[in-house]
């Protein structure tokens, strides 16, 4: 297994096109009065050739700093953040792990590679606009996220669906 950092030369436009992103969802959280609930919602979570490429091209961007997790040449999970912090925040733009690489803790060193980052910008916490998949959500808690008090603005209105998290530093 090789991790690196997303550069022109070890990237490109089509470095996703073989990615797997398939995700079967049959629980969601749902935002609700009283807080979050789970609730049936059974659907798939895909990503077409479109969008694969356009999620390479913005982690090549002057904008996130990105990283790859490779296994025998192939990319089995990547993560960007948002170089410019948002409200004191180094903001989780993308966490993926190929739907056949799931659960063999490339997530979790992933997400480590996230808070490197966000410890360098001397960021007060990760910020995680989540897909509210049970188990999205369970695999930021497990992180040691946890739902945040007060979300930015911008990523609840753009995203009213996901669930919004952070993780203290």
């Amino acid at each position: 297994m090789k991790t690196e950092l997303v550069t022109r030369e070890n990237f490109s436009e089509n470095s996703l096109d073989d990615f797997v992103r398939t995700q079967q969802v049959k629980r969601i959280y749902r935002k609700s009065e009283s807080g979050y609930v789970l609730e049936e919602a059974e659907f798939v979570m895909d990503w077409d050739i479109e969008k694969k490429r356009e999620a390479a091209r913005d982690m090549m961007s002057d904008k996130t700093i990105a990283y790859t997790c490779r296994q025998d040449g192939k990319i089995v999970g990547f993560v960007s953040v948002f170089r410019e912090l948002i409200e004191g925040y180094m903001v989780v733009d993308l966490i993926q792990v190929d739907a056949n690489n799931r659960r063999e803790g490339f997530g979790s060193m992933l997400f480590n590679f996230a808070l490197y980052e966000a410890q360098r910008a001397k960021a007060k916490g990760l910020y995680i606009s989540a897909c509210p998949s049970e188990e999205t959500i369970r695999f930021y808690i497990s992180m040691g996220c946890e739902i945040a008090k007060q979300p930015i603005r911008k990523f609840e209105e753009k995203e009213p669906d996901d669930v919004q998290m952070v993780y203290w530093l």
